[in-house]
């Protein structure tokens, strides 16, 4: 693979932390608000908190499972789409 085919592939998945991260900032931002002192939870509450986990399991994704196939790519291993 090719200096800037890497650069590419570097560059569009920092676009998309980026993304992830911000949307992942905005689902912290509304966990934050919830009070866990409280014995139950409502149902909107709990809604927060799985989208907010939803969103760190994607960003997770971004950051490792795309790096462990571009190496695959430029080492000319097996490929996962």
């Amino acid at each position: 693979m090719k200096i800037e085919e890497l650069k590419r592939i570097f560059c569009e998945n920092l676009e998309l932390l980026n993304k992830n991260a911000q949307w992942l900032l905005k689902s912290y931002e509304k966990a934050e608000n919830i009070d866990f002192s409280k014995k139950e939870l409502t149902d909107e509450e709990l809604e927060v908190l799985e989208t907010l986990s939803n969103r760190f399991g994607r960003t997770v994704d971004v950051l490792i499972i795309r790096k462990i196939n571009e190496y695959s790519k430029r080492m000319n291993y097996c490929q996962y789409d």
